[in-house]
């Protein structure tokens, strides 16, 4: 939005950046402000030996450009399959609220779920659904429901195919990532998980990442993997209650 930069310097802010973020750009910023005194290098992810070597970036989902994706979240192939999972899951969540137009009491509600999802297909790469959701946003805003009865029905069939196509490839890699010869069940990985566990309570993030990362490229049978999925997901919304609950369920398995 124009100006929103000079309102918030104007305001006393240090800086402004505006969505959708790519994770280098806000690393950029950080590195801008954050006082050296104050940096701690993160847990190096140079020392993780994997069984298996991590799949091909996703280049395969109708209506993604992969390659904006994979520069708008960190530029690692891990970092953008676990933004992909977590969008998938988050725009199958929110499906049923476009299943039909909202009535003038559920205008708010709606508007907002939808400018969520602008975002975050704008930085998984989407650009259509994004704008589609971004022009459905100005409709609620507006309070004009005939131009949302014009436009949900794309959107939702949009949304409803690219969170498919995602869930396609995503599976497709996960097949490719596991041999059934192999795999091991969470009990073969319990001192990792115990100690994700562990790094959890604690919040010490490098160390979270850095296991995730073992465990992710481990040969981990469907469930267990399953399981790490929602852990991942977790930690990726800054989550951390839901991740420790996550991992705990799968100790005790």
């Amino acid at each position: 939005i124009s100006g929103m930069r000079e309102m918030f310097l104007e305001k006393g802010f240090n800086d402004y950046i505006s969505k959708p973020i790519a994770l280098n750009q806000l690393d950029e910023i950080l590195q801008k402000w954050i006082p050296e005194a104050k940096k701690k290098k993160a847990a190096s992810l140079s020392a993780v030996s994997p069984k298996t070597a991590p799949v091909a970036v996703p280049g395969a989902i109708p209506g993604v450009d992969t390659a904006r994706g994979l520069a708008m979240t960190g530029g690692t192939e891990a970092t953008y399959r676990k933004v992909l999972a977590s969008f998938r899951i988050d725009a199958l969540e929110r499906l049923p609220l476009f299943a039909r137009v909202p009535g003038e009491q559920e205008l708010s509600l709606f508007t907002t779920n939808v400018h969520a999802l602008k975002s975050a297909a704008g930085t998984i790469g989407a650009a259509a659904v994004s704008q589609e959701a971004e022009e459905l946003e100005a409709a609620g805003k507006a309070g004009d429901l005939g131009l949302v009865t014009d436009l949900l029905s794309g959107f939702y069939r949009d949304l409803q195919n690219l969170a498919d196509g995602i869930g396609r490839v995503l599976d497709d890699g996960a097949l490719q990532n596991q041999d059934s010869d192999t795999a091991g069940s969470a009990a073969e990985y319990l001192p990792l998980f115990t100690e994700l566990a562990e790094s959890l309570e604690q919040e010490e993030i490098g160390t979270v990442h850095r296991l995730l990362a073992e465990l992710e490229a481990a040969a981990l049978d469907g469930k267990t993997r399953d399981s790490l999925a929602a852990v991942s997901n977790a930690v990726l919304m800054i989550d951390f209650k839901d991740a420790i609950k996550a991992v705990k369920r799968i100790l005790s398995e």
